[in-house]
Parts: C-alpha cells; structure tokens; sequence
C-alpha cells in the first residue's frame, strides 16, 4: 500500500514536520494549513514548503519529497553523466528535471538526496 505523506515546515520555528496535510478556513479570505503527525499533533505550516511523499527513497534510505534535490548518475554505458534537478509535481506525477518519474526510474541510478528547495545553503 501507499504511504500517502506529507512534510512541510513550521510556522512557529521553521522545522519540518511530517503527516498529514490539510487547510482550515479560518475567516472568508484566510486559510491557515496544517500536517498533522500520525502522532496526533497539529502544526501550522508555511504553505510554499508542503510537498508530498513520492512512495520512493534514495540510495541511502531517505524518503524522496517533493522539492527535494536529486542527483542521479545517467545509466548509459556510453555517457554515464550525472544530474542533479529538483522533483516537481506536474500533470499528475512527479517529475525529475525534465523527466517523468517513469522515464527518470529507467534512465537513472545512484539516486540520492542532497537537499532540498526550502532550505538555506550554506
């Protein structure tokens, strides 16, 4: 089964939190947005930061979010080069770069999280 989940980061300090993911209107023109831990806990989160679980992990282990940065290594015999490109979710699926996430399974290898879009680099 599909472990639908979500992570985004909170309001109050900026720290992920990961659940579920749902909005609350809290006046005609105001919505806050919430994840709820499987713990039961409820936090208000920065809306721009929420992505969804892709049901993948990397090489390491590490869950695979949208917003997430990948680099993966071509598997080409050929060619063989490394990418690094950010999972966005459009028309329906995820994608890697300018590859569904189909085509990205099939192309490439070694995939492994190096970050993400919401978070400061050093």
């Amino acid at each position: 089964m599909r472990d639908i989940l979500f992570r985004g980061k909170r309001v109050d300090n900026g720290e992920w939190v990961y659940g579920y993911y749902f909005g609350t209107c809290v006046t005609e023109s105001t919505i806050t947005h919430h994840i709820r831990t499987r713990g039961g806990l409820l936090f208000e989160v920065n809306e721009e930061t929420v992505g969804q679980y892709t049901g993948l992990k990397d090489k390491n282990g590490v869950k695979i979010f949208e917003g997430d940065k990948l680099r993966a290594r071509k598997h080409d015999p050929y060619e063989g080069s490394i990418h690094e490109a950010c999972v966005t979710f459009r028309n329906g699926t995820f994608w890697f770069g300018n590859w569904n996430w189909l085509e990205f399974l099939n192309i490439f290898r070694g995939v492994e999280v190096i970050g993400n879009i919401h978070d400061k680099e050093d």
